[in-house]
């Protein structure tokens, strides 16, 4: 295969939820993965949610709380800043 999709848990680079903490062990596993996947000639195709919403986010409504719209942006933000430049 020449590509390949992977998923990033939410909940796993934001523990809590939120991006005022950030699990560098996760940023640093997906890197890994990322660079490998390319070392390998295989194009990652990023799913940046995949049914892993963080307990806290939960907790606060979750998809129907209005806040979930700057929470997503949020962690899209950190992907986006810590991958995108592959």
């Amino acid at each position: 295969a020449n590509s390949m999709r992977i998923s990033i848990a939410w909940s796993r680079v934001l523990p809590y939820g939120f991006s005022n903490n950030v699990s560098r062990e996760a940023i640093q596993f997906y890197n890994n993965v990322i660079d490998e996947m390319i070392a390998q000639g295989i194009e990652p195709f990023i799913t940046m949610f995949h049914f892993d919403l963080p307990q806290k986010l939960e907790e606060l409504g979750g998809w129907s709380n209005p806040m979930i719209v700057d929470w997503f942006v949020d962690y899209a933000r950190v992907l986006f800043q810590n991958f995108g430049d592959r």
